[in-house]
């Protein structure tokens, strides 16, 4: 995954592309020098050749005058020892091509240069030809190439040498100006990232530059369309259940005089009961649907910690005072202390409700459930109903509204979304697991408050945190 996010990445991919760029251009760039730097060295070279022919030339035909009874080939004296390192050589030569005097490093046999006046080369020296007046000498001066291919060679890896250290230098370089030129594109994107259903204010980057703000234009836009068509959808939702409470109410309140009034008629009776448990259902769906909405809408963002230990001690005794859930509560509050929370503490109370509401209702028939919190940094509170193991398919949809695991147990498939929601909204968590900690089977649904500092603790099935002691109420 982290090697698709490299791939994927616009700084890896806009410092590659320029470092590509830059350095085929540095190499082009060294190309051409080189290309004109050999023309300017053939100039200088060739120039150097000429000056020598011009300068030796007259001392040369001196020389032959005072020495014409001697033996040719002559070798003119020099005022020290030729070094084996010379790079030019002569030769004069008479119009029939023999020759009459040479230098130390011209060798015995004559070049292989054709007599007339300019330059030319075989496939180991350069030549340049110049004549006399009257063409009755010619001076021959030889330079190796190999030569000019070692300077070329000096000068190419001069120029080459610096890219080693430059082009490592230049990727540093585009990596730093590309992240800081990208630094308004992440800023855009995090403050993309913290608009959602809880925050739909528009962003407001006045700073950021030109090419970016027909983005964030069109970003707000969205932003405002989804607000609309959220702020519809749950004002629809609070509102039709907000209307369907009178006329439930009512419609139960008729069928429960019903019943009462033909109790001695069995068949009819019946009927009523079902109808009384359709109503009934029905009541509890308004009321989730209720819970929902107002969850959506962000109640539970507060700006101060609190402590929610009432909260926690008043859910659980509004169910102890139900005889149907009396005798089912295992609760163990000694560790809880005072457990802070940055959240609405009505909205901690809908969420524990509907936990241990679910867990009732989902749990083995008389089966108790445990419920037990700590108050660590940050509080966690812990509730665990026994039954059979929840798939894990199954597990990480049931966040979601109406899911259930099992289809034919009584509720509304909203409890755990609604949960869910509210500490999402208020920046907790609620983390699911099934087997319970230190179970085969069971499940289990932790509360993490949200702290100011956005801290969660580290809770999974290889390192569970253990419940303390249990206690009956």
């Amino acid at each position: 995954m982290a090697l698709l996010k490299m791939k994927n990445s616009l700084i890896i991919a806009i410092v590659t592309r320029v470092t590509v760029v830059m350095t085929l251009a540095w190499l082009l760039g060294c190309v051409l020098a080189l290309l004109v730097m050999q023309d300017e060295m053939g100039e200088a070279f060739d120039s150097g050749l000429q000056q020598t022919a011009h300068r030796i030339l007259p001392l040369a035909v001196d020389y032959l005058f005072e020495h014409s009874d001697a033996n040719a080939p002559h070798r003119m004296p020099t005022g020290s020892r030729v070094t084996a390192d010379e790079f030019v050589a002569y030769q004069i030569r008479d119009p029939d091509g023999k020759v009459l005097v040479q230098s130390y490093e011209g060798g015995t046999d004559a070049f292989s240069a054709p007599l007339r006046p300019g330059f030319s080369e075989d496939d180991r020296f350069r030549y340049y030809t110049e004549s006399t007046l009257r063409n009755s000498l010619y001076i021959q001066v030889a330079e190796p190439l190999a030569h000019r291919r070692e300077a070329l060679r000096e000068s190419t890896s001069a120029i080459l040498a610096p890219l080693l250290v430059l082009i490592p230098l230049g990727i540093i370089g585009i990596w730093w100006s590309v992240r800081r030129g990208l630094r308004p594109v992440t800023l855009l994107q995090d403050d993309i990232r913290n608009r959602g259903s809880g925050n739909m204010a528009p962003i407001d980057r006045p700073e950021l530059p030109d090419e970016l703000h027909p983005i964030v234009t069109a970003v707000n836009n969205l932003l405002a369309r989804l607000k609309s068509a959220l702020a519809a959808e749950r004002n629809f939702a609070a509102n039709s259940a907000h209307e369907l409470r009178t006329p439930i109410a009512a419609a139960l309140a008729q069928t429960q005089r019903l019943r009462a009034e033909i109790s001695d008629d069995p068949a009819n009776s019946d009927r009523a009961s079902q109808v009384e448990k359709s109503l009934q259902h029905l009541k509890r769906l308004s009321e989730k649907l209720l819970q929902l909405s107002r969850a959506e809408a962000g109640v539970a963002v507060v700006g101060e910690m609190q402590d929610l230990s009432p909260a926690l001690s008043l859910v659980i005794e509004d169910f102890s005072r139900d005889t149907r859930y009396a005798h089912r509560l295992d609760v163990d509050l000694v560790n809880a202390g005072q457990l802070m929370g940055k959240i609405d503490i009505d909205a901690f109370a809908i969420c524990l409700r509907n936990l241990i509401e679910n867990a009732l209702i989902h749990s083995d028939e008389d089966a108790a459930i445990h419920i037990w919190a700590s108050a660590d940094h940050p509080a966690h509170i812990h509730i665990v109903n026994r039954c059979a193991r929840v798939p894990d398919d199954v597990l990480i949809k049931l966040t979601e509204r109406f899911e259930r695991n099992n289809p034919a147990a009584r509720g509304s498939g909203l409890g755990l979304a609604i949960a869910d929601t509210i500490m999402q909204q208020a920046g907790g968590q609620l983390l699911l697991q099934s087997p319970a900690t230190g179970e085969v089977d069971g499940f289990e649904a932790i509360v993490i408050l949200p702290q100011p500092d956005g801290v969660l603790p580290q809770t999974t099935k290889d390192e569970p945190s253990g419940p303390p002691s249990r206690t009956n109420i």
